[in-house]
């Protein structure tokens, strides 16, 4: 199996927390010149720092997501995001701690936005929706009520009758 098809694996058991030793530094580029590279745009770069980190940043993802669709959308917001920002790495920090703060904010907001898509109505939506029920049943109740007085008095004043329905007609 070669190292691009591995980085989606993310249930590989790596002790408690995901470590930056588990990386694939094959090749041995430093991070720093890798990182130069990727932000002139070089897609062979940004290939080998995608099979370095992925598979480390999915596990810490698939940690604080529990889901690996969840998890696969937010290994894909970090990569991208480092794709775009790789010119404001600053080489004298480590990029491992640059890409895991990427990966935390990246995994919150897809947290946020996948709890407001299954969240429900929230309490003000619910009382609108009571408020419009309450509305209707009350002009529910006045027709139900006219309609019967109307049929109740149909016997002894059929033209009063109809008078009461034509005002209760929409």
């Amino acid at each position: 199996m070669d190292r691009v098809s591995e980085a989606g694996d993310y249930s590989r058991p790596v002790g408690k927390y995901p470590k930056v030793t588990d990386c694939d530094f094959s090749g041995a580029e430093t991070d720093g010149a890798l990182m130069a590279r990727v932000a002139a745009g070089d897609r062979q770069a940004f290939g080998v720092l995608y099979r370095r980190y992925a598979p480390i940043l999915g596990r810490y993802l698939l940690r604080l997501l529990k889901s690996r669709e969840l998890t696969e959308e937010a290994l894909n917001d970090v990569m991208l995001a480092s794709w775009h920002n790789a010119g404001r790495f600053d080489s004298s920090y480590r990029l491992s701690s640059w890409l895991f703060g990427i990966a935390h904010k990246k995994g919150l907001k897809t947290l946020k936005r996948a709890s407001r898509q299954s969240a429900g109505p929230d309490d003000g939506e619910l009382e609108e929706l009571a408020r419009r029920v309450s509305r209707t049943t009350r002009r529910t109740t006045k027709r139900r009520n006219k309609i019967w007085t109307a049929m109740n008095g149909a016997e002894r004043s059929p033209k009063r009758s109809r008078l009461c329905l034509a005002s209760i007609a929409p």
